[in-house]
């Protein structure tokens, strides 16, 4: 580096090829930098002037406009509402880059060469320097979390219910619902930048979202595709209490064409915690009492009216001892974790599921389009097969007669049934036939 000195003599600038005279300046390409260590005049951060100070005279100066700083509002407006939201910077954790606008102030001065410097000598710079503010995300995400939870509405799907002779009445419309979109809204803060340290304003962004099932897609539907009913008015309470309730976790479920139906995602899991009361139910060939005891049955129904409909069986298991309610290769066991039924909506259209459980028969009905066809369906079973065990297996077979003539034969397999172990009463298996469509079967192809 070079080195100049100034005073009454003409100066000389050693190895540069300059040559400055105090009686007149002299310039031959002289652009050497020398760094800064005050703030040139004409500077202020924040509002304060800090030209002329050093590095920690100008922080100092600063304290009393960060205490206040921190007080600052950021405030979130509803749209349409009067409701506002409020945090301080401090509350939201905020940390001011001072030093990032102190770097900034002396690097102005920097950024002049010597002869700038004496040329400009005190006159005021004019630049104004912002303190940069860092929000943690964490702190506003929870923030927008809380704000949100107060204003989420999750939308409403449109209910209907299923009336002998008349098919499906829509009784509940549906609903859209709210959310607060926290992204968006985050954007609408942080786009003040820079600005957020005097505060800011700021209106929230909520999106409308829209139910699965409208009332229109609902209106489309109405030709009883299938129906079929077990009688459980000899349960227990806390039976027929665990029935109602997988009736209204089943019921209003519009399943489109391809889509799998499995029963416990549906349903989901049995808990005391979800509402499940303990009742019986089979365990390793024994009857125990368990929660959601009973739920067997609602999938077992479920299953019947799904053969009867002529839908794709996906997954389905027989219990280790027979129902009461259902004859021999017709029941479907589940068990969350373990055990599913699952069946796929293999028709052209969508199926909407009307589930009923009145304290004496659990009822379900699958609806499809308006003026379309459904299948001819008959299913047999074989005359029980006994082993040496003294368990029996007995077969099932599934014939789907469609409006076009064809005719379609499945073999839905065999199902072992165990020999009850000793002291464990049983109850005998009553047959149950299903239930008669209410409006002419067409044909749908599966």
């Amino acid at each position: 580096m070079s080195f100049l000195i100034f005073g009454r003599h003409p100066a000389i600038l050693l190895a540069s090829g300059f040559v400055l005279l105090s009686g007149g300046i002299g310039i031959a390409g002289f652009t050497t930098h020398l760094p800064n260590s005050k703030i040139v005049a004409g500077v202020t951060i924040a509002g304060v002037d800090v030209g002329g100070m050093t590095r920690d005279e100008a922080s100092a100066a600063l304290e009393e406009t960060l205490k206040r700083q921190n007080q600052a509002e950021i405030v979130l407006k509803h749209p349409t509402k009067p409701d506002t939201w409020r945090r301080t910077l401090g509350m939201l954790g905020a940390e001011l880059k001072v030093a990032t606008a102190l770097d900034q102030a002396l690097a102005i001065g920097d950024a002049e060469s010597v002869v700038q410097r004496v040329i400009l000598g005190d006159k005021p710079r004019g630049v104004a320097i912002s303190i940069p503010i860092e929000l943690p995300e964490h702190i506003s995400t929870t923030w927008l979390r809380q704000i949100a939870h107060q204003l989420n509405k999750p939308p409403t799907d449109a209910h209907a219910f299923a009336k002998k002779g008349v098919g499906l009445t829509i009784d509940r419309p549906h609903k859209s619902g709210t959310r607060l979109d926290m992204d968006a809204t985050w954007k609408e803060v942080i786009s003040f930048g820079d600005g957020l340290f005097d505060g800011s304003e700021a209106t929230i962004v909520l999106i409308t979202t829209e139910p699965k099932i409208t009332n229109g897609a609902l209106s489309s539907l109405g030709t009883l595709r299938s129906a079929y009913f077990t009688n459980y008015a000899s349960s227990s309470a806390n039976r027929k209490a665990n029935l109602t309730l997988a009736a209204s976790k089943l019921d209003g479920h519009l399943l489109q064409p391809g889509e799998v139906f499995s029963y416990n995602d549906r349903v989901g899991p049995r808990t005391e915690a979800r509402g499940w009361k303990t009742a019986h139910q089979f365990q390793d060939g024994q009857i125990v009492d368990g929660i959601g005891g009973g739920v067997c049955q609602s999938s077992s129904t479920l299953y019947n009216a799904v053969l009867m409909g002529g839908l794709k069986i996906i997954e389905r298991h027989n219990h280790s001892l027979p129902v009461a309610y259902l004859s021999p290769a017709r029941d479907a066991s589940v068990s969350y974790g373990h055990l599913d039924f699952k069946f796929a909506n293999n028709t052209d259209g969508p199926l909407y599921m009307s589930v009923a459980a009145d304290g004496k028969k659990f009822h379900i009905r699958l609806y499809g389009p308006l003026a379309t066809q459904v299948p001819k369906v008959s299913v047999e079973t074989t005359e029980p097969v006994y082993l040496p065990s003294g368990a029996y297996k007995v077969a099932a077979k599934r014939t789907i007669q469609h409006s076009d003539g064809r005719v379609e034969t499945e073999d839905l397999g065999w199902d072992t049934y165990s020999k009850p172990k000793p002291a464990v009463a049983t109850k005998p298996v009553l047959p149950l036939h299903p239930v008669q469509p209410t409006v002419p079967i067409l044909s749908t192809r599966p």
